[in-house]
């Protein structure tokens, strides 16, 4: 994505915890939804988003529960239209580790070659998709876009040309235009 097709501001939120979260499980396409805490955390995602001196225009959601209702608190508290699902946001998909302690895949799967996974590079292609898609329809305008840990962090690459790192449930990353080569920096909170 170019500056001149880019959002004016894209606000990047990753979904409140679930359970699994909790219990350090990879979730991937797997529908878990928010517990109390994933819920609160979508609650201050909201209070970040309202609180702050810009406003929004659209928010833009994976398919995922525990998406849609980070969403919906954010949409509620913005008093913005409800999010628009958009199917190229989903998780990665984590195959036949998808429920599955973190520790006891890694230890099956040392170089991350979990069977029937999704490829980090399929995902960067669908990021890219996505990000295509959003240019063409939101220039211009200010996008919140509610999603997963992987995804936040292709997105931050392909926009910034930097891996964030850890990215945290309800945590909220902004990117704004920028005149270097990747067209978009992230904002310091």
């Amino acid at each position: 994505m170019t500056p001149s097709g880019s959002p004016a501001r894209i606000a990047l939120v990753r979904h409140g915890e679930t359970e699994w979260n909790a219990a350090h499980k990879y979730q991937g396409q797997v529908d878990i939804p928010l517990n109390a805490a994933g819920k609160d955390q979508a609650a201050a995602a909201a209070d970040a988003l309202r609180t702050g001196e810009h406003s929004w225009d659209i928010s833009l959601v994976s398919p995922l529960s525990r998406a849609r209702d980070t969403a919906a608190a954010i949409t509620t508290a913005l008093a913005l239209p409800p999010a628009v699902v958009t199917p190229l946001l989903i998780e990665r998909s984590f195959g036949v580790a998808e429920g599955m302690p973190r520790d006891e895949a890694h230890e099956r799967w040392p170089e991350g070659d979990i069977p029937e996974a999704e490829t980090l590079t399929e995902v960067d292609l669908r990021v890219r998709d996505f990000l295509t898609q959003v240019a063409e329809q939101y220039a211009g305008q200010s996008v919140i876009v509610v999603c997963h840990v992987v995804i936040i962090r292709s997105i931050v690459r392909a926009l910034t040309g930097e891996d964030p790192g850890f990215v945290g449930n309800g945590s909220v990353t902004q990117l704004v235009p920028d005149s270097a080569p990747a067209g978009m920096r992230i904002i310091p909170e």
